[in-house]
Parts: structure tokens; C-alpha cells; sequence
């Protein structure tokens, strides 16, 4: 039995990577470290910068640790 050749698992995978590619490749990217904001589900918008979640997380702190690092 001969199976199309869009049921094979290599060409399924080429054609899903090239689809990630084209996504990753229209989105805008992200201010800090470049990346496509395409494989986030959220996105920070300050001024005319975009940021994407990874970089606000790694950016994002606690005021407590702040205040501690300030008064002790």
C-alpha cells in the first residue's frame, strides 16, 4: 500500500518547521533579546519597545528584595 507522500512523518515535520519558521520570521521581535514574539502567548508593550514574556520575567522583581538589598 502506497501512502502519500504528505502522510510521511519527514515531510509532516518539514512542513510544520517551515510554517514555525514563517510565523517566527512576520512577528515582531522582542527589544532585549531579539527573539520573534510569535511562540509567546503574551507580550509587554512599553513606549514604542516590545518585550517578550521571557525577558520580563528574567527583569521582573520583587520590591521587598529591593527594600532589603536597600536598608540592610
Amino acid at each position: 500500500m502506497n501512502l502519500p507522500d504528505c502522510y510521511d512523518p519527514a515531510n509532516q515535520a518539514d512542513t510544520l518547521q517551515k510554517e514555525w519558521d514563517r510565523k517566527c520570521e512576520a512577528f515582531p521581535r522582542c527589544d532585549k533579546c531579539g527573539g520573534s514574539l510569535y511562540p509567546h502567548d503574551t507580550y509587554t508593550e512599553l513606549g514604542d519597545h516590545l518585550y517578550c514574556e521571557k525577558c520580563i520575567e528574567a527583569n521582573t522583581h520583587s520590591v521587598a528584595d529591593l527594600a532589603s538589598d536597600i536598608f540592610d
